[in-house]
């Protein structure tokens, strides 16, 4: 067990490394600089010095592993191009958790209510719940973030005024965005919990279990959300990675200072340093989380502990005694 996890783990580190390399070379390859617009007014020793002070005269091998010994030597990820003084660092560390805590209450409480309004809709196949549900999943999959986000700030903030159109820092700034949020993730697991659903109320298991007498809310329990829960953890591995990252349409709706916002600002700005700082904390929380799916496959499913085990003893019995 621990061989596979140390396996695991080598793989995140890998697959970390080359996605931040593609990165690095990607953002590069952008015609021009960063520094270019700020500093051509300047006399040409002034801009040389500037160009200096962030590498941008070497070549761009150089800056590469320059990049990468910074991060090893002292854990930082480099000075920010467009806020000189300031490092990456400085900004996930005061940014994340805003655009986390956003991200979790909509990925908590959207995962919540599609999982339930699936069953629901399953359950009551072609009846008002069903229609209903599928409304909503049609809507969350049909109406863009920055749509929905404009109708609610004008429903509930200029027609009537009842929240904030902008602002951070006290729990009511978090209704509205958070209710944009919500919707996709409804949208996602309540069709694919509908279709489950359906397809594992039918199985003979469930029948069998119907027939001995057991009360729907027990079946759906012990039976339906057993069967799922495997999937649902799998679909939660890219939505954690989102939690990050993905919101920075609300945020830029909503004026919330979140790692979003800056991140486009970053991309619009050729801010080198910060887009692949970004880049790299949004991979480490994807690969992490896929790292963290697998080992809940471990504790949720024995039938995932007893493959590893096997494969083991696959291998060790095909290794040839020695002589």
């Amino acid at each position: 067990m621990l061989k596979y996890v140390l396996k695991r783990i080598l793989y995140m580190f890998l697959v970390l490394f080359i996605v931040v390399s593609i990165t690095f070379f990607m953002i590069h390859s952008i015609p021009g600089d960063p520094l270019t617009a700020s500093v051509e007014n300047l006399p040409k020793a002034t801009r040389e010095n500037y160009y200096a002070r962030y590498g941008l005269d070497q070549p761009l091998f150089i800056q590469y592993i320059r990049f990468w010994k910074l991060f090893f030597t002292e854990g930082s990820l480099g000075e920010s191009l467009k806020y000189p003084g300031r490092m990456v660092e400085e900004f996930i560390y005061k940014y994340a958790p805003v655009s986390f805590g956003l991200g979790i209450w909509g990925l908590v409480i959207g995962v919540t209510l599609g999982i339930l309004l699936g069953i629901m809709a399953a359950l009551h196949k072609n009846r008002l719940p069903d229609y209903l549900a599928t409304l909503i999943a049609l809507i969350g999959t049909c109406i863009p973030a920055f749509v929905l986000a404009s109708l609610v700030q004008y429903f509930f903030t200029v027609k009537h005024m009842w929240f904030p159109t902008a602002g951070w820092g006290k729990p009511i700034h978090y209704v509205l965005p958070v209710l944009c949020m919500t919707l996709g993730p409804i949208a996602t697991y309540c069709r694919y919990m509908k279709s489950t659903t359906l397809d594992i109320i039918g199985q003979d298991y469930i029948l069998t279990a119907e027939s001995k007498g057991l009360r729907r809310p027990t079946i759906i329990l012990r039976h339906v959300l057993r069967n799922t829960l495997m999937p649902i953890v799998t679909m939660l591995a890219p939505s954690v990675a989102g939690l990050l990252g993905g919101s920075f349409i609300i945020e830029s709706m909503f004026a919330i200072p979140g790692l979003g916002t800056y991140f486009v600002k970053a991309i619009n700005s050729r801010d080198y340093t910060m887009v692949i700082g970004m880049n790299f904390l949004f991979t480490a929380t994807y690969v992490f989380s896929l790292l963290v799916v697998d080992l809940l496959y471990l504790v949720i499913d024995p039938r995932v502990r007893l493959e590893v085990k096997q494969n083991r003893r696959s291998v060790a019995s095909n290794v040839p005694d020695e002589q």
